[in-house]
């Protein structure tokens, strides 16, 4: 992942770890990721953060969510 903000090259910060679980959680529970529900888990101000936040997992190849 990028470097932002004097963070090593690779590392989450912590929002992006927080989604990275919840929706691990969701995906082995055979669950549905709810935008609405991962807002309020991972403390994201509104819907689009967590979905951005999703898409640029994905777009790092940590999770697939065509597979979710």
């Amino acid at each position: 992942l990028e470097t932002m903000r004097g963070r090593p090259a690779g590392q989450l910060t912590a929002a992006r770890r927080r989604a990275l679980m919840y929706w691990q959680r969701k995906h082995d529970a055979g669950e549905p990721i709810i935008l609405g529900e991962m807002m309020r888990v991972c403390g994201f101000s509104c819907r689009s953060n967590a979905k951005r936040t999703l898409n640029d997992l994905e777009r790092h190849e940590l999770l697939n969510t065509a597979a979710a």
